[in-house]
């Protein structure tokens, strides 16, 4: 069926063969209409009045997002967008207040301390038993119902979306990183060349070539994997190998990180920091920090590094400029969800969060000096530490 329009409010609507209905909200003159494909019509500027009806004025079928607030809405901020408080159908949002109608008359509901607002929710931080009491270092995850935490003497502890449970590694070496790609696919690193791998169902002894000890890994896929240690140690796992990468340097490498396979970052003692684009290793100054213990990034025109000593330095695609963190506190891990949401765990309990403007101190709820952090998104974000200690952030 094909729609003409004319001047005024009505409308011809056209079938096979000929007129069969009009739409109109006056009775307004009507454009003539052009002549069928099968002649039906004929002459359509002296017929059309024929078969058009003039109708009374009749209200929009659908009023919401006009600014009005009708009967059978509960807002109406003069839009058709979910997102902002008031829904595509005229109805209050979770975690939003409209008091009036038109534009901007829905605001997010204050969180209540200690919550932080995460998105549209309320969030906070809660402490979660871990079944153990060996320092957890950092945290990896492959989604909100897969995430490891590794740590002293070997421990590994798995969280599958209900409790965490220690899981057997073989080995007393304390492991110092964890990457996860998918449920049977994650790596942990550690003392004297420690590397672990898991399959799905238990951890295997990897042969690394290496004694050093190795602090970070990550990867961008299965057959994508960077692991960083003692004297400048890099490794790079293909998928069907570990090989031996030459950086120069005989800086400890302590973290690694990337946005992808042609953005990755690792930096160490002395402030060591080199950037892989791809094809190439290429050492990049960090702007005077002494020991860097972590990095993140969100792309290759922003990522972040700490040092232990509470400085932060966010890349701008060009160089690592200055970021006032606030505290004086040693730092150690960091992670992002985006851009706009970064996070920094430190000593005594500190949690610091990077909303787009500022870093934030968040209250945790401990004392306990914090070691790593890792989310699956904005509102599920974990933190772990001392003696086991695992803090969880969710609505």
């Amino acid at each position: 069926m094909r729609t003409f329009s004319k001047r005024g409010a009505c409308s011809l609507f056209f079938g096979g063969v000929g007129v069969v209905g009009a739409a109109c909200s006056s009775a307004s003159s009507v454009q003539s209409a052009p002549t069928s494909d099968a002649g039906i019509l004929g002459s359509a500027e002296a017929s059309a009045d024929a078969f058009v009806q003039s109708a009374p004025d009749a209200a929009p079928l659908n009023p919401c997002g006009n600014g009005v607030l009708e009967s059978g809405e509960a807002c109406d901020d003069a839009n058709r967008s979910s997102g902002d408080g008031c829904s595509n159908f005229c109805a209050i949002e979770s975690g939003f207040s409209c008091s009036a109608a038109g534009a901007g008359s829905c605001t997010l509901i204050p969180c209540t301390a200690p919550a932080i607002r995460t998105g549209t929710q309320c969030s906070s931080w809660r402490s979660v038993t871990s079944g153990v009491s060996e320092d957890l270092y950092t945290l990896s995850g492959s989604s909100a119902n897969d995430v490891w935490s590794v740590g002293f003497n070997g421990v590994a502890v798995h969280w599958t979306g209900a409790a965490w449970a220690p899981v057997k590694t073989n080995t007393l070496n304390a492991l110092l990183g964890v990457w996860t790609t998918s449920p049977n696919d994650a790596w942990a690193v550690g003392e004297v060349g420690t590397l672990l791998h898991w399959d799905g169902a238990a951890w295997a002894t990897v042969p690394s070539n290496t004694k050093e000890d190795l602090y970070g890994v990550w990867g961008s896929s299965s057959t994508n994997v960077w692991v960083v240690g003692d004297t400048g140690t890099l490794l790079h796992w293909t998928g069907a190998s570990w090989t031996k990468v030459s950086l120069m340097t005989t800086a400890t490498l302590s973290s690694i990180h990337g946005s992808g396979a042609s953005d990755v970052w690792a930096g160490g003692s002395g402030g060591a920091m080199f950037h892989w684009n791809g094809s190439t290793w290429t050492s990049v100054p960090s702007g005077g920090i002494k020991v860097i213990a972590s990095v993140w990034s969100a792309s290759p025109a922003d990522a972040w590094l700490l040092s232990r000593e509470g400085v932060i330095r966010r890349w701008n695609g060009t160089a690592w400029t200055a970021s006032t963190s606030g505290t004086s506190k040693e730092l150690s891990g960091l992670w992002g969800s985006s851009s706009a949401d970064v996070w920094v765990t430190g000593d005594s309990g500190s949690l610091l969060r990077w909303s787009g403007a500022e870093w934030a101190s968040v209250r945790s709820g401990t004392t306990t000096d914090l070691f790593g952090v890792w989310g699956s998104s904005a509102s599920d974000v974990w933190a772990s530490g001392v003696e086991g200690a695992l803090l969880h952030l969710s609505p």
